[in-house]
């Protein structure tokens, strides 16, 4: 009676591999938006302290505050109220954080192995569905940690 193997056909080294990178593509789909989120606490304050802080019509406090910014409004500017100062504006720009990358190089992964052709061009198209996620969730952005505007009388 034939004896029945249970083993793969496949070698055991191209399996892991080809499970390495299928793991890999998954974990990175939106590395940035993983990380980062949608929004942003920053730390605001102000010389002196005091005053109010608002983007565009809405408030966002009286400084020292700490607001939280939704990352996929773009640049923003803060405007800064105090009773006898003259209003300040920061701007506060919004900048591509280092958590792309992820995207970026798993997008780069050259296709040249033909056993794992097929992993890798699945995982460029991940890595690039990613970046797309990442870029409209504004997770692909980030602000300044803190900001303080000094106002003058």
């Amino acid at each position: 009676m034939p004896r029945l193997s249970l083993r793969p056909k496949h070698s055991s080294r191209t399996q892991r591999a080809a499970c390495a990178i299928a793991v890999a593509a998954v974990l990175s789909t939106g590395c940035a938006s993983i990380i980062n989120g949608r929004t942003q606490r920053v730390a605001v304050g102000s010389e002196p302290p005091g005053a109010r802080v608002s983007v565009g019509d809405r408030v966002l406090g009286v400084t020292p505050t700490r607001v939280e910014l939704d990352r996929s409004d773009g640049d923003l500017v803060l405007r800064f109220e105090k009773d006898c100062y003259r209003d300040t504006v920061l701007p506060v720009p919004r900048r591509t954080s280092n958590w792309v990358a992820g995207n970026v190089l798993l997008a780069g992964v050259p296709v040249n192995e033909y056993a794992l052709g097929p992993w890798l061009g699945a995982m460029a198209f991940w890595a690039a569905v990613g970046g797309f996620i990442d870029w409209r969730s504004g997770g692909a952005f980030t602000f300044p940690t803190s900001c303080r505007p000094r106002s003058t009388p």
